[in-house]
């Protein structure tokens, strides 16, 4: 491993300063580590039962994972109640500075306390403040979490890792694309204007000629994978999705009230979705109301409020298979 150097630096401990040598490496993942050598030469005891550790022999003492408002920790979304051997996908909290970043999911060392285990899986937080993990439960007897229980540590992946940075590569390829059939002979200025129909308007700012032209030949050549209306994302209907609540009473709410132009607006964008196919006339009891945010180009975002819907709706869970059949 290659040492760039070391540095003198002072650790505050809990309002206690000690001086300590550190090495400096290139590309490491930790901001910080804190050796064997440091716990020895402080006379540092952990315990394990209260979860401190004491330096000096007890003249400061700090939690060995403090979960009051760490920075990387995931918490559940709502209240969840897991059947016995089951697994279930739930929604947990993302502290914003790893919205989206690549990430590592792992459970927390406090989880086992609830007799439930949690999948290390790779994730890729959106911008909603939300991603979802899977949790088990091995045990005979249902286990309810409250909302907000700690459950796991989230921690982004080195980029700069060449070996990271192929993975990622190889877990988040799509499938191959039919690919439209390319006009060889076709100028620069055809494939810029083809382009701009597809509202891709390009402009040759900070390139320089060889990069623009690179840049346009390399959006033209995939130029399939952008939608110009609704029609051109198409859903699928080989999975029929089914929703089950916990009460048989429909979920029935009072439309909002809106200005007249809103309500033009929410009848174009509902017949702009019925001509994609998107959606369809129902007679269903259930109904939820709608309301648009304006975005920052003055268009309007068509929204549901599903908030109690959502609040009735039975999560799915995943029978376990018997420990002994899993073993053969």
């Amino acid at each position: 491993m290659h040492i760039v150097g070391q540095i003198d630096v002072s650790v505050n401990i809990n309002g206690l300063i000690v001086p300590q040598t550190f090495i400096v490496l290139p590309s490491l993942f930790h901001d910080c580590l804190l050796g064997t050598d440091f716990l020895m030469r402080s006379r540092a005891k952990v315990d394990f039962c209260s979860r401190h550790v004491c330096f000096f022999d007890g003249l400061t003492t700090l939690p060995l994972l403090a979960l009051r408002n760490p920075h990387n920790i995931l918490r559940l979304a709502q209240k969840l109640t897991i059947p016995p051997r089951s697994e279930v996908l739930s929604r947990v909290l993302v502290p914003k500075k790893f919205q989206p970043t690549p990430c590592i999911m792992e459970a927390l060392p406090t989880l086992s306390s609830h007799q439930v285990a949690l999948a290390r899986v790779l994730v890729n937080p959106s911008r909603s403040a939300h991603t979802v993990c899977r949790l088990l439960n091995p045990t005979n007897a249902p286990i309810t979490l409250a909302a907000r229980t700690h459950v796991a540590t989230i921690e982004p992946i080195d980029l700069t890792n060449e070996v990271n940075r192929s993975s990622l590569s190889h877990l988040t390829s799509s499938p191959t694309r039919a690919q439209p059939s390319p006009i060889t002979n076709l100028s620069h200025d055809a494939k810029l204007q083809h382009l701009h129909e597809l509202g891709l308007p390009l402009s040759q700012e900070q390139m320089t000629e060889e990069q623009f032209h690179l840049l346009t030949s390399f959006l033209y050549d995939h130029r399939d994978l952008f939608a110009t209306s609704l029609k051109d994302l198409p859903g699928s209907d080989i999975v029929t999705h089914k929703i089950e609540t916990t009460t048989n009473t429909p979920i029935q709410q009072r439309q909002f009230r809106h200005p007249p132009h809103l309500e033009a607006e929410i009848d174009r964008q509902c017949q702009k979705l019925l001509d994609a196919n998107i959606i369809a006339p129902s007679t269903s009891p259930y109904g939820s109301p709608c309301f648009l945010i304006k975005k920052k180009d003055n268009s309007y975002r068509f929204v549901l409020d599903y908030r109690k819907l959502n609040a009735v709706t039975v999560l799915n869970f995943f029978l376990c298979l018997l420990w002994t059949l899993a073993l053969i």
